[in-house]
């Protein structure tokens, strides 16, 4: 068998030394592992250029950047991978579940004014990045001030409707006749879940699953010719995993528990104490640093920011982010990929 892993300079996002580890206890228990590891340059502009010419559409996920670099590194030796698309949906993976847990119990009970709190000390908080404890206890902090039908919606939402509002203004109304939200409502109540807990991971199952990973994965290894198969999502695994009481997938705040049961001999203890990382990029550094000039130029001075956004709205998130007073990295880079979607259109 042959694994392959990538790594980045920035220790946040860089994996290699565990995967490393992991490797080696398996080739040692079970001698047919042949682990490669590439350092690559993530923070290559060129490349988010191609990606975005190759989707044919803006999307904006930024972690198309490492799969494909990934896909592009096992293509070298392999025709067919396997991914583990599918289980954190499937067994309850998302850190998310746990906080929207905590959200159902403690909301039910504050009074109005109380979330109003909530909401003013998460503006309080310094926006410091979602994988830092501060963005994590402001993104906690402004979920506790949402409205329940609306929860989920703005515990994964990076820009509000208000800010859409003032950065299209006069176009806003042309662009969508609905709030973002309304999405997840229509969702929710074609759901099936009677186990309240189950809702958003259903949710995921639904939309972000479909609607973004596996549409990443595909296109990224499609692109240099791999095929990418996903064992978690056969019908055999999807059937069994929808069965399963909630306990099994969180236990206390123990995530994908079934799992960690399940192959708790079959691989070292470590493994299952470590913090799960997403595979994403350091995008709000690149934006201040390797991407700077050329971001600047594309956001400021390109097609949208002539014709389609406010640019002095835009232009005071640029500054902002690069001050760090704010990290409007997903903002920043949903309007880069549109930006570079509408020229890639103009020149074709």
């Amino acid at each position: 068998c042959q694994a392959f892993s990538i790594g980045f300079t920035s220790e946040k996002y860089d994996e290699r030394q565990q995967a490393q580890l992991t490797a080696n206890w398996i080739d040692r228990k079970y001698h047919n592992l042949d682990h490669h590891i590439r350092t690559v340059n993530a923070a290559d502009f060129s490349l988010l250029r191609k990606l975005a010419r190759h989707y044919g559409e803006p999307f904006a996920d930024a972690s198309m950047m490492p799969t494909a670099m990934l896909c592009q590194f096992a293509r070298e030796q392999l025709t067919v991978a396997l991914s583990g698309d599918g289980a954190d949906e499937l067994f309850g993976g998302y850190e998310r579940y746990l906080a929207m847990r905590l959200f159902d119990r403690v909301s039910s009970t504050l009074p109005g004014k109380c979330k109003y709190l909530f909401g003013a000390l998460a503006a309080l908080l310094p926006d410091s990045g979602e994988r830092t404890g501060k963005g994590r206890m402001r993104r906690f902090l402004r979920l506790l001030s949402s409205p329940e039908s609306e929860a989920y919606f703005n515990l994964l939402n990076r820009c509000s409707q208000t800010r859409k509002k003032r950065l299209f203004q006069n176009y806003w109304n042309e662009i969508s006749e609905r709030d973002t939200a309304d999405f997840f409502r229509i969702l929710r109540r074609q759901l099936s879940g009677k186990d309240p807990r189950e809702l958003y991971s259903e949710l995921d199952l639904n939309s972000y699953l479909p609607g973004d990973i596996l549409v990443k994965v595909d296109i990224a290894s499609m692109s240099c010719g791999l095929e990418v198969r996903s064992p978690f999502l056969d019908r055999d695994v999807v059937d069994f995993a929808s069965r399963l009481p909630w306990e099994y997938k969180q236990h206390k705040n123990e995530r994908k528990s079934i799992l960690r049961q399940a192959f708790s001999s079959r691989l070292p203890a470590e493994l299952f104490t470590r913090p799960k990382k997403g595979f994403g990029l350091p995008v709000a550094e690149y934006l201040r640093g390797a991407w700077k000039y050329e971001a600047a130029a594309m956001l400021l001075e390109g097609r949208i920011s002539r014709t389609l956004v406010n640019r002095s709205e835009l232009l005071q998130i640029w500054r902002q982010h690069l001050s760090g007073q704010r990290d409007w990295s997903y903002l920043l880079f949903n309007l880069l990929i549109l930006e570079i979607f509408i020229s890639n259109e103009a020149e074709s």
